[in-house]
């Protein structure tokens, strides 16, 4: 059966906080309607998922150890509609957010992404909101759509068949920097639209973050050295023991432009210094490695 137009296809993540699933899918199941589908995807040695059983939900699971990029990819294959969202188990969508997805505009761009917010949590929940989702708070993404370089595959819907030209990038993973280049070399563009709202909600332990951060940046790493051409490639790969700094930096420039409470920033700061240095250490050990 080819893919449908008019319908959409919701890609759910479950990488790590499985326990968290209940809730997110009581959260969608009064906004599911017809052609509307939830692919729920979790790597296959992961506990906590198998059980959840919905008539209006598919389950496939994926790889052992599978990251969320490599299920949003075989999720994305999988759809049944050509207008599919990505997401993962650790948002959970308010109401109205189903109907955000079906308004976004995918006639003028190739995706469309939308805030996350960090709804009052503990210093873990926040350092992990601050490390990923700080560049789309609510504030920074502002009152109304506009134009953007880069959106957040955590909460974002995508025109299937664009993506279906650049697929090459997402063979193996749907790494969202690398597949956003690839639309901006074709003259394609993302927006930024405020409807479309998610909530942060987190589901992992420390340590469950602390080697999801560092894989992820193992694979950043490699990634981003073997584009470059040798003669840079080896001056990244010598300067890759300040990637914890140069990285830190970047994050701890998103908090100080944030509107929080000086308690919440104290709270996440020992959290938010391992975790960068978890993805400073990974990036490093990446760009000597072909990962590819």
């Amino acid at each position: 059966m080819s893919p449908s137009r008019q319908g959409l296809s919701i890609v759910l993540a479950v990488q790590g906080g499985g326990h968290r699933l209940p809730e997110v899918l009581d959260a969608l199941e009064p906004q599911v309607r017809d052609a509307v589908e939830v692919i729920v995807l979790w790597p296959a040695n992961q506990d906590g998922v198998l059980g959840v059983d919905r008539p209006w939900i598919r389950c496939i699971p994926g790889a052992d150890d599978a990251l969320a990029p490599e299920l949003w990819a075989r999720g994305i294959r999988e759809a049944t509609h050509d207008r599919v969202a990505t997401t993962i188990v650790h948002c959970r969508p308010p109401d109205g957010w189903v109907d955000a997805l079906l308004a976004a505009d995918l006639e003028n761009h190739a995706g469309v992404g939308g805030p996350i917010a960090q709804p009052p949590d503990d210093g873990l929940a926040w350092a992990i909101w601050l490390q990923r989702y700080a560049t789309f708070s609510p504030e920074q993404v502002g009152d109304a759509p506009r134009p953007a370089r880069e959106i957040a595959g955590d909460n974002a819907v995508y025109d299937r068949v664009r993506l279906l030209t650049v697929a090459d990038t997402w063979a193996r993973g749907f790494w969202e920097l690398e597949v956003h280049a690839a639309l901006r070399e074709r003259g394609e563009t993302l927006q930024l639209d405020p409807a479309l709202l998610t909530e942060h909600h987190n589901g992992y332990g420390a340590r469950e973050f602390v080697d999801q951060r560092f894989r992820h940046a193992l694979r950043f790493g490699s990634a981003r050295a073997l584009a470059m051409e040798p003669p840079r490639r080896a001056a990244y790969r010598l300067a890759s023991p300040g990637a914890p700094l140069v990285f830190g930096g970047k994050v701890a420039r998103r908090t100080l432009a944030l509107d929080l409470r000086r308690r919440d920033r104290l709270r996440a700061a020992p959290w938010l210094a391992l975790f960068v240095g978890a993805w400073g250490a990974g990036e490093a050990l990446g760009s000597w490695l072909d990962l590819s």
